[in-house]
């Protein structure tokens, strides 16, 4: 693909982000798609989508639960690769959200396909990842009380609200602890992937002396499991696995 091609897919990879986070504008992010031909992928394990009118409803349903107000205050973007018709731009973007005096700032990441399609560039394939973590950590749960509108998806029936430290499952509302809400943000920022012990337990206390505390971590998810209600029926699954760590799974 031409150079000045690839400045364009740049230039409307950045238009995009804006057009849905700052100007909060889906119809406008939805004309830089390939009709034909279009994927998302999200944050959970079923955020996958292949039709550009499914992407249209479900991220009108997103502007419900992220914050009211984002602004960009650090952008990143690099190229994938390219070839005569197509290339990948890949950006990591800082946002920061504010709600009166406080400020919440969070990073993510997003990739992009471009493709010359009847000398227009379109998108064709999309993806953003949130790593969950980098939204807020424990210390910033016990110090934040702001960003009461941001929410974060994990799979189709849980929303986390890590600073109001709750969870809402089918429309009822949830009371977590701050431990308990950090060990949930740090599961599903590895769901559907075995996290051991001992890296869960770093990630919450950031302290190495697991051996002499172990109970506490078990204590802890045994009640965020109780409250999430999770059991043997449940499309939330936490489990321990012998010698691998625990595996939070849709």
């Amino acid at each position: 693909m031409k150079q000045h091609y690839i400045d364009a897919a740049v230039d409307a990879a950045r238009q995009m982000i804006k057009t849905f986070f700052v100007d909060k504008n889906v119809d406008g992010l939805i004309e830089f798609l390939n009709p034909e031909k279009f994927t998302w992928i999200g944050n959970g394990a079923d955020d996958i989508l292949t039709d550009v009118e499914d992407v249209r409803q479900t991220f009108k349903t997103r502007l419900q639960i992220i914050a009211d107000k984002y602004s960009i205050v650090d952008e990143d973007y690099m190229i994938g690769g390219s070839s005569n018709d197509s290339c990948i731009v890949i950006a990591k973007i800082t946002f920061q959200t504010s709600d009166v005096s406080d400020v919440l700032k969070t990073m993510l990441h997003f990739s992009f396909y471009f493709q010359l399609i009847d000398g227009q560039l379109r998108v064709s394939h999309y993806h953003v990842h949130n790593p969950l973590k980098s939204v807020i950590n424990l210390s910033q749960l016990q110090t934040y009380n702001a960003v009461s509108d941001m929410g974060i998806c994990i799979g189709t029936s849980m929303i986390l609200y890590p600073s109001k430290r709750k969870v809402l499952i089918n429309e009822e509302t949830i009371e977590l602890t701050p431990i308990e809400c950090a060990i949930l943000l740090t599961l599903a920022d590895n769901i559907n992937r075995t996290i051991p012990a001992e890296d869960l337990y770093r990630s919450i206390w950031n302290n190495d002396s697991i051996n002499t505390t172990s109970n506490t971590l078990r204590t802890h998810i045994t009640h965020l499991r109780r409250k999430l209600r999770i059991d043997n029926d449940s499309s939330i699954q936490l489990n321990f696995i012998k010698d691998k760590g625990y595996l939070f799974s849709l």
